[in-house]
């Protein structure tokens, strides 16, 4: 990062009509700690306009993984940070690399400021590529997107096609992102020379150094009929979406811990923004698209769940002081707290730890709830949990007369367990776990087609591939992506026995 900034700085020096255009909060904050020289440079460019400030977000993260409240704290401290130490805030939402764009980041760049948007990947015209669109999310919400490879030279042939290919679509005034190593990394000295051979020729399109403000400018300005398209792009890798599934799973806890700390403090009246803002950030890091999406080296997850402990812990101390504060401890008898950090009401399952010897829950109107044992916690269903509110349940130890506590009905037939309930009976096949038959009470309907044996079949036999909760292995044809790719699939293995 230091050699590539510094190299950039450098030809500033020697360029005067030079500008760059660079993203990713995380690397600023890199090049500050390393190099304060290098950085103040930066700032004193920035302030000329020459060095554009893309970083809206902390890195280029996966948007499709990631969380609509993540996305909102990637456009905050990107924000807080860039205009604390360079005095700006983005107006480009720099998402070049992403494998997808959800149709409500129009809404969200907007609420967070942006004016446009710079992709690479899944334009709407898949073949041709629509390098300045406007982009419409879900809600209606329109932003300018621009859309371009960002991995390109200066040479004469590059810039002439694509002067050609904005005048196809009716524009005299184009643009080339430029710059050298996997996608870009750093400008080159040469290309510039180069350049400057050829500027003054017949044949040569107008060419000047900018940035994505002067360009959207003298946008607005041409006023041109732009295309449109209206909400999700399609995307690329699906591959991505489960490798490396841990750091998925890392992901998804530590947001959701995160998120309900934020929400716990704030009713319980705490101030800890810099606590939950320091535990933030590894997070937002983790996002980077290549290390969520499962596409870096080994070594790059050690550090991730790394950073996914200490962010959990973090949320869990901030978690554990505002419970303290809002949950009343009861001076008799054995009680339990469901405490609903999100905004709607909730009926859900919950495993709590409770006494080995509770049959049951009772709660604040007196009504029985049954609990099931599950190794040695027990898990009972919440019901109706206000929003942002909490609910106290008295933890039986012996069933109240009127109360219905029987535990779920389960016996065994053969090679399944048969479990009964009022709305279902089901059987669940005892060497693999899967769910061979579920006949719904109510629409009494048999739901799986052919999980269990047939009576009058003489031989047991089934096609339990068909069952429910079925564990597959799945051969795929090698690819030169395996982390990005799912190839042909050559082979698939149920595990039925002993699974």
């Amino acid at each position: 990062i230091r050699r590539d900034v510094k190299a950039v700085a450098d030809m500033m020096d020697d360029y005067p009509d030079l500008t760059f255009t660079m993203s990713q909060v995380s690397i600023y904050e890199t090049a500050k700690k390393t190099d304060p020289d290098i950085f103040r440079r930066i700032q004193q460019r920035v302030r000329e306009g020459r060095w554009e400030c893309a970083a809206g977000t902390w890195v280029e993260g996966d948007l499709n993984m990631a969380d609509g409240e993540s996305v909102a704290r990637h456009m905050l401290y990107a924000a807080d940070w860039t205009r604390k130490h360079l005095g700006v805030k983005a107006k480009v939402l720099w998402e070049p690399d992403t494998f997808g764009h959800p149709g409500n980041m129009p809404q969200l760049a907007k609420l967070g400021e942006f004016d446009s948007y710079f992709h690479w990947r899944c334009n709407p015209d898949r073949y041709d590529g629509w390098p300045i669109w406007t982009w419409k999310g879900d809600d209606g919400t329109p932003i300018t997107a621009f859309s371009e490879s960002y991995g390109s030279d200066l040479a004469p042939g590059v810039l002439t096609w694509r002067a050609i290919r904005h005048l196809r679509d009716g524009r005299r005034n184009a643009f080339h992102i430029w710059g050298l190593g996997d996608h870009g990394g750093a400008l080159s000295r040469w290309q510039i020379d180069n350049l400057k051979r050829f500027l003054n020729k017949p044949v040569m399109p107008t060419v000047r150094f900018s940035t994505i403000k002067r360009l959207l400018e003298a946008v607005r300005q041409e006023a041109p009929r732009l295309r449109s398209a209206k909400g999700q792009t399609y995307s690329l890798f699906e591959g991505c979406f489960t490798t490396h599934a841990s750091i998925k799973r890392c992901n998804r806890q530590c947001e959701g811990a995160l998120l309900a700390a934020e929400t716990l403090s704030a009713l319980a009246g705490l101030d800890r923004n810099d606590a939950l803002r320091a535990a933030w950030k590894p997070v937002l890091f983790s996002h980077f698209h290549d290390i969520f999406d499962g596409a870096a080296v080994h070594n790059t997850y050690l550090d991730a769940h790394r950073r996914a402990d200490s962010s959990l812990s973090k949320a869990g101390r901030v978690t554990r002081e505002a419970l303290a504060s809002l949950v009343k401890v009861a001076r008799a008898g054995s009680f339990l707290t469901v405490v609903n950090p999100l905004g709607f009401e909730r009926t859900e399952p919950v495993r709590a730890a409770l006494p080995a010897g509770t049959v049951g829950l009772s709660d604040s109107n007196g009504r029985a709830v049954p609990v099931q044992r599950m190794d040695r916690d027990f898990i009972f269903l919440a019901e109706k949990i206000p929003a942002f509110s909490q609910k106290t349940y008295r933890i039986l130890t012996r069933a109240p007369k009127s109360a219905d506590l029987r535990p779920v009905a389960v016996s065994e037939e053969g090679d399944y367990f048969k479990v009964e309930t009022d709305r279902a009976t089901s059987k669940l096949h005892k060497q693999s776990g899967c769910i061979g038959s579920y006949v719904d009470k109510a629409l009494k309907r048999e739901l799986v087609a052919y999980g269990v044996p047939i009576p009058l079949t003489h031989v047991p036999s089934t096609h339990a591939e068909l069952a429910l909760n079925v564990f597959q292995v799945i051969d795929e044809a090698h690819n030169g992506m395996t982390a990005w790719l799912i190839n042909d699939i050559l082979k698939q293995e149920n595990l039925l026995r002993g699974a």
